[in-house]
């Protein structure tokens, strides 16, 4: 039997490209090799065009890439996936670049229509699986929730685990936190301002920087790898605040699963994409914003409590969010061939 030829065409190099599409190939390629080749990149060459069967598209809405996906569509030849990671009809204001794009009537469109050409779609979560019905329509019955996985080499061994001491807190994140940061702004410099010894990292934005607390605060800037940017996390306490609201409701816990490999206890926001942490057990929940310099300071003031956490968490992302655990969620979804539809 001829292998499977799929192409995930990754909408970027960061986050989203690397969680959806890259990790993705590369674990389908170590568990089923025998079955299917899985390439990726963020162009098409005709060459490439013309050898993959499955096409999987990572936010399709380019005046050319839905071109060639509505021709690819009156063709009928190939398997067309749509892929999605964030719900992208209600992309708050304070998010600059992906409003001014996303909310725009011309890429809402074309987004639109590619999803309806597709065979399937994949999401990351199931409130944006009901995101993606709800606003084109596309049957629950053909999109698929694959949730969002690290690498297994980005996972400490667990003989590794501890609570650090390089950084006290920290935060991995990019530009468009910045209502989320303003939630524990002012409960992290308080923290901070009553244990002077502590301290506080950013990997990526420096909103550490309106803290106004220079000799407790530090940042290290973007890295264009995901992988490179995960590695740089040295701090005992993730923080992972989210400001409830619908777009957010449909994201995932890529950031308690980034602190959990990586040796830091998670403290998160008590929202619906990370029911994955379980208070006390797994992680430690701020239910409302008033009680987030409570949190931190129990946390702090509890290591030994902190450490038993992070290692229940970090046998959860060990057994259960790696990608040789959902390579086969995949593989079943890029194997399914075409739909069979009413008539």
């Amino acid at each position: 039997m001829s292998k499977l030829n799929v192409w995930g065409w990754r909408a970027d190099s960061a986050g989203c490209g690397a969680y959806r599409v890259r990790w993705v190939a590369d674990a389908v390629n170590k568990h089923f090799s025998d079955s299917m080749e899985y390439r990726n990149g963020e162009v098409m060459t005709k060459e490439e065009q013309d050898w993959a069967d499955v096409i999987v598209g990572q936010r399709v809405c380019l005046p050319g890439s839905a071109g060639l996906w509505k021709k690819w569509a009156q063709q009928g030849e190939k398997i067309l996936v749509s892929e999605l990671d964030d719900d992208l009809w209600c992309v708050p204001e304070s998010n600059l670049r992906g409003s001014a794009i996303f909310n725009s009537k011309g890429y809402r469109d074309r987004m639109n229509e590619t999803i309806r050409l597709s065979d399937y779609v994949t999401v990351s979560t199931e409130p944006l699986r009901q995101a993606v019905h709800r606003n084109t329509g596309f049957p629950l019955e053909r999109i698929f929730v694959v949730p969002n996985a690290l690498p297994p080499e980005l996972v400490l061994p667990p003989e590794d685990l501890e609570m650090k001491s390089e950084a006290t807190l920290g935060y991995l994140c990019s530009p468009t936190h910045s209502e989320d940061f303003a939630m524990v702004q002012r409960h992290l410099r308080r923290f901070l301002e009553n244990n002077p010894e502590a301290s506080f990292h950013t990997i990526g934005k420096n909103y550490d920087a309106l803290l106004k607390l220079p000799d407790q605060t530090r940042n290290t800037h973007w890295i264009k790898s995901p992988e490179d940017a995960i590695l740089k996390i040295d701090y005992g306490i993730g923080i992972c605040p989210l400001v409830p609201g619908v777009f957010n409701q449909s994201k995932s816990d890529c950031k308690f699963l980034e602190a959990s490999a990586r040796g830091a206890v998670t403290i998160a926001s008590d929202v619906a994409p990370y029911a994955s942490v379980v208070h006390g057990e797994t992680g430690y929940k701020v239910r409302r914003e008033h009680e987030w310099g409570r949190m931190l300071q129990r946390v702090y003031d509890d290591p030994d409590d902190a450490l038993r956490v992070l290692r229940n968490a970090h046998r959860y992302v060990s057994e259960h969010r790696t990608t040789d655990q959902t390579a086969a969620l995949w593989h079943e979804v890029l194997s399914r061939g075409k739909p069979q539809l009413p008539r």
